[in-house]
């Protein structure tokens, strides 16, 4: 299937304006124009979920601020937002080849995430002047464990799908643990291990202090490299991750 992309030097052009315009942009079509194109064979994918997607993240965040609902951290907000972009991209039916592509998550930052982004990443989009220093590292699909867009993503499928949807946003003030601890190392690739690990480190009475988890991520992936973790199921991956977090506790 046929997929929409958006360049780097396109990506960085629009978002530069954008930067300059100002925030909370009620159209985010009005200036891709023919900025997108269409990569690969056959049918083109059905974008009108990321339309979705764009609403559904966009009541989260204002159901946030609103003070109505519990409060939660930005990151937590991120895991539930995740799961609607995880969910929406199932939905589109979008090929593996453009959850490779760099540009593919360019345009869902762009065409989708864009208001969503500069909520979750203010500091970096406060620049009057545009400079790409800051918030590029979060629009451009290239970097996918800082790109929002494809992080997102990769989180969901770092539980095992978005049945686990609880888990993706379980975790009070968890971007070091998802940024440095799953998502960049090998523990991502097993969502049992990392299922356990979430359900540790929400629990207030488990929870690993920074300097603590650091210790635990490192003597982790010590173990996975002599250890094939493939085939664990949640029960044997949580004597495993137990038993070493039992040793930093």
């Amino acid at each position: 299937m046929r997929y929409p992309i958006i360049t780097y030097q396109s990506m960085l052009d629009i978002a530069k304006a954008r930067v300059a315009r100002g925030n909370g942009l009620s159209d985010l079509e009005f200036d891709l124009g023919n900025a997108v194109k269409w990569y690969g064979e056959g049918s083109e994918i059905d974008t009108e979920p990321f339309e979705d997607v764009r609403w559904s993240v966009q009541r989260l965040v204002d159901v946030q601020d609103s003070g109505q609902e519990n409060e939660l951290d930005p990151d937590q907000i991120e895991g539930k937002a995740a799961v609607e972009l995880f969910d929406a991209i199932d939905n589109a039916e979008v090929p593996v080849a453009a959850l490779d592509d760099p540009m593919f998550w360019s345009w869902v930052s762009l065409a989708s995430l864009w208001n969503f982004i500069v909520w979750r990443q203010p500091s970096a989009f406060a620049p009057a002047d545009g400079s790409a220093d800051a918030w590029n590292q979060y629009v451009d699909g290239r970097l996918s464990y800082e790109c929002v867009a494809s992080r997102m993503y990769l989180r969901v499928v770092a539980i095992g799908g978005s049945e686990h949807a609880h888990l993706a946003s379980a975790v009070p003030g968890g971007t070091d643990l998802w940024r440095s601890h799953i998502l960049r190392v090998r523990v991502g690739e097993h969502p049992p291990l990392v299922r356990a690990i979430i359900r540790l480190h929400a629990n207030p009475t488990t929870r690993l202090p920074t300097n603590s988890l650091r210790e635990f991520a490192k003597e982790l992936n010590r173990t996975l490299t002599n250890f094939v973790p493939t085939l664990l199921d949640d029960e044997e991956a949580d004597a495993l991750i137990g038993e070493i977090w039992d040793r930093h506790v």
